[in-house]
């Protein structure tokens, strides 16, 4: 796929999806009128954006979510994105039954199973992956994304 945004207008494009609470039919709607956002909304959204992203319209956007009827126009993950080019699953959110979460693992046999979890919603990261690896830690050895203090909200 070819980039369609720079770096600068993809944080437009989150901005938007940001302030459309990502959901779809919103935002489709919404880019159908004509919505525009501006500088002071792109400061006011992404001065708040702390963990990695990518948004539907770029090279790193994986091809499992482009499957889906309504992709999510922007990821939030924790782990290895490019998992998900080789598998993933969708659960739902042990935290928050009305959201899913995304999941892909792959162990190679080595030491460390390889992982990574995303959601459309920032605020639900960092809950899910402390859920995840919390309750799995004692049977897998996870690789290490983040120092465990960063994901611990305790």
């Amino acid at each position: 796929m070819i980039t369609i945004f720079s770096k600068e207008e993809e944080k437009y494009f989150l901005t938007f999806v940001l302030k459309y609470d990502n959901d779809f039919e919103t935002i489709l709607g919404e880019m159908k009128k004509g919505a525009k956002i501006n500088y002071e909304e792109v400061e006011k959204y992404m001065k708040d954006v702390e963990e990695k992203y990518v948004i539907l319209f770029s090279n790193d956007y994986p091809e499992y979510f482009r499957n889906f009827s309504q992709p999510p126009f922007a990821l939030f993950y924790e782990g290895n994105l490019e998992l998900f080019n080789n598998n993933g699953a969708t659960f739902e959110n042990p935290l928050d039954s009305t959201k899913d979460f995304y999941l892909a693992v792959s162990d190679d046999g080595g030491n460390e199973v390889d992982w990574c979890i995303a959601v459309t919603h920032e605020e639900d990261l960092l809950p899910v992956v402390n859920k995840f690896l919390n309750d799995l830690e004692e049977d897998l050895d996870f690789k290490k994304y983040a120092n465990k203090n960063e994901l611990n909200l305790s």
